[in-house]
C-alpha cells in the first residue's frame, strides 16, 4: 500500500510565534522605575476647579430668561385661548371662577369665626372657674379646659354659658375644686400627698378621655399635661 505523503509545517521564521524576552538586568546596571504619578500644585487644582464652575455657571446663565420668556408664553397661550372662545363661553368660566373666589373667602371667614367662638368659649370658661364660686388657680383651669366638652356650651345672648358644664365637671373630677393643705410656717412646701394626687387623678382622667374618643386634640392633652405634671 502506498504510503501518503507527510503535510511540511508551512512555519517559517516569520510566522513562528513571539517569544518573550527574558532578558533580565545585568549585575550593575540599574533598573528601570516607573514614571511618578502626576501631581497638582494648589494652583492648579484652585484653576481646575474655577474652570469646571465656570462651565456650570454658564450652563444655567440663561436661566432666569428662558423662565421669563416661558411665562410670556404662557401668558399669551392663555389670551389665546380666551379669544378662541366664544362670548358666551368666556362669561361662564368667569362665573365660575368668581364663584370658586367666593368659596374660598367663605371657607376663610368660616375658620375665622370657628376660632373666635372657640376663644370665646374658653373665655366664658375661665370666667366662671376663676370665680368665687369655684376658685380654681391658673393651673387647675388649663386642666379642667382638657377634661371639659366645650362643645356643650350654651349660647345665649350675652356670650356663653358655662355654668352646666363646670359642675358636670366638678361633680366627675372632684380634685379639681380640693383645697391643698397648708403648709407650716418656716418649713419648706414640699408637695404633699395630696397634690401628688391630684396630679395622677388628672394624668389617669386625660388618659382615659384620650382612649374613649381616640381624637388627636385629647392624645395632644394627655401629653402636654404629662410633660407639665413632671411624670
Amino acid at each position: 500500500m502506498e504510503q501518503q505523503p507527510q503535510a511540511q509545517s508551512l512555519e517559517t521564521p516569520d510566522t513562528q510565534a513571539p517569544v518573550e524576552s527574558t532578558q533580565v538586568p545585568q549585575a550593575g546596571e540599574p533598573a528601570e522605575t516607573p514614571a511618578p504619578p502626576k501631581t497638582f500644585t494648589q494652583e492648579e487644582l484652585d484653576s481646575i476647579l474655577k474652570d469646571r464652575l465656570d462651565r456650570e455657571r454658564k450652563k444655567y446663565a440663561d436661566y432666569d430668561d428662558k423662565a421669563a420668556k416661558l411665562a410670556e408664553l404662557e401668558k399669551a397661550e392663555e389670551e389665546r385661548r380666551l379669544a378662541s372662545l366664544g362670548e358666551v363661553e368666556r362669561a361662564q368660566e368667569e362665573i365660575a371662577k368668581k364663584a370658586q373666589e367666593a368659596e374660598e373667602l367663605r371657607q376663610r371667614l368660616a375658620a375665622i369665626e370657628g376660632e373666635r367662638e372657640e376663644e370665646r368659649k374658653l373665655a366664658a370658661f375661665r370666667s366662671l372657674a376663676s370665680s368665687a364660686e369655684y376658685g380654681l388657680s391658673a393651673d387647675r383651669i388649663e386642666a379642667a379646659i382638657k377634661l371639659a366638652d366645650m362643645s356643650q356650651l350654651q349660647k345665649t345672648d350675652a356670650g356663653y354659658d358655662a355654668n352646666d358644664v363646670m359642675k358636670t365637671l366638678v361633680d366627675k373630677y372632684p380634685f379639681l375644686t380640693a383645697q391643698a393643705a397648708a403648709q407650716p410656717i418656716g418649713k419648706p412646701l414640699a408637695q404633699t400627698q395630696e397634690v401628688v394626687a391630684d396630679k395622677r387623678s388628672l394624668l389617669e382622667k386625660l388618659a382615659e378621655k384620650a382612649r374613649m374618643t381616640g381624637r388627636m386634640e385629647d392624645k395632644a392633652a394627655f401629653a402636654k399635661a404629662k410633660r407639665e405634671l413632671g411624670n
